[in-house]
C-alpha cells in the first residue's frame, strides 16, 4: 500500500515540476506528464531494491519473536544464572 502512495506522489511532484518547465522553457507539452509517469514507474517498481526492502512474512516475526526467551535461556545463561543464586542464598 505505501508503495502505491508514494509512487503517486512522486508522479504528481514530478508533473507539476515538470510543468513548470514546460511553461518557462516552451517544451512540448506531453513532456511534463510522460516525466511524471516514468518517475512514478521507477520507484514503484524499484528496480535497484533501495526503497522497498524484503517484506518480512508475519509469521516469521511470530517466530522470531517466539524464540526470544529461548535465546535468554541458553545453556550459559542459566549457569550464571545459578552462580548467582548459589552465592546469594
Amino acid at each position: 500500500m505505501k508503495r502505491y502512495v508514494v509512487a503517486v506522489l512522486w508522479f504528481l511532484a514530478v508533473w507539476t515540476a515538470a510543468s513548470a518547465l514546460v511553461v518557462y522553457a516552451s517544451w512540448p507539452g506531453p513532456l511534463a506528464p510522460a516525466l511524471g509517469l516514468a518517475v512514478g514507474a521507477f520507484v514503484w517498481l524499484d528496480p535497484t531494491g533501495r526503497l522497498w526492502g524484503p517484506s518480512l512474512d508475519r509469521a516469521i516475526m511470530r517466530r522470531r519473536l517466539a524464540d526470544l526467551p529461548r535465546v535468554a535461556e541458553s545453556p550459559a545463561g542459566l549457569s550464571v544464572q545459578r552462580e548467582t543464586e548459589s552465592a546469594e542464598g
